[in-house]
């Protein structure tokens, strides 16, 4: 067993009771985690993918997996990755939503429906950010316990954040203009 992986089992461990969503008071939000977060019933994509990709670690396909039923379930029609490694991260979520426009970064101020900030993009502004952001908008951020910190705890804070997931590794946020702004810890079934 590997380092990395023993560390991820540490933190499942640590957050075990609030991993299925338990105490989520509200409806939408514990659906949500129930159903795309950690969701176990393989989908329809999943043996092709792994398929296609078979070096990917079981820990990165368990991200990749994520972020595939991210872009099932909210069917985006523009998705911006910001520093991902676009060959593996596009087909992934391309295979969720075939009708989805993907680029490597803003266009023209085009509004993404789902955002992705991979751990290898240091400088991210939050009020840069916050201009390509819908209020129907998803945004996925890696490394929001390492190189990330300062951006997910300025998220966090942000008022148009209406629900924020930590997945220790990495976070989901949904954004409205929902006077509420929930923080939840989780972490991603393996």
């Amino acid at each position: 067993m590997s380092l990395r992986f023993l560390y991820h089992l540490f933190i499942k461990c640590a957050r075990f009771g609030r991993s299925k969503g338990f105490g989520i008071q509200s409806p939408t939000h514990y659906s949500f985690v129930r159903y795309v977060i950690n969701e176990r019933y393989p989908y329809y994509a999943y043996n092709d993918l792994k398929d296609m990709f078979p070096e990917v670690s079981k820990i990165d396909r368990a991200h990749l997996e994520l972020l595939f039923r991210l872009s099932n379930w909210r069917q985006p029609s523009i998705v911006t990755l910001l520093g991902c490694d676009t060959h593996i991260y596009r087909e992934y979520i391309h295979r969720g939503c075939n009708k989805s426009l993907i680029h490597d970064s803003f266009q023209d101020r085009a509004i993404s429906d789902y955002v992705i900030i991979s751990a290898n993009v240091l400088d991210v502004c939050l009020d840069t950010l916050l201009l390509y952001i819908s209020d129907n908008s998803i945004l996925v951020v890696e490394g929001i316990n390492t190189i990330h910190a300062t951006l997910w705890n300025d998220i966090t804070k942000c008022k148009r954040a209406t629900a924020c997931f930590d997945l220790y590794f990495l976070g989901i946020v949904s954004f409205s203009n929902s006077p509420y702004n929930k923080q939840y810890k989780l972490s991603l079934q393996l």
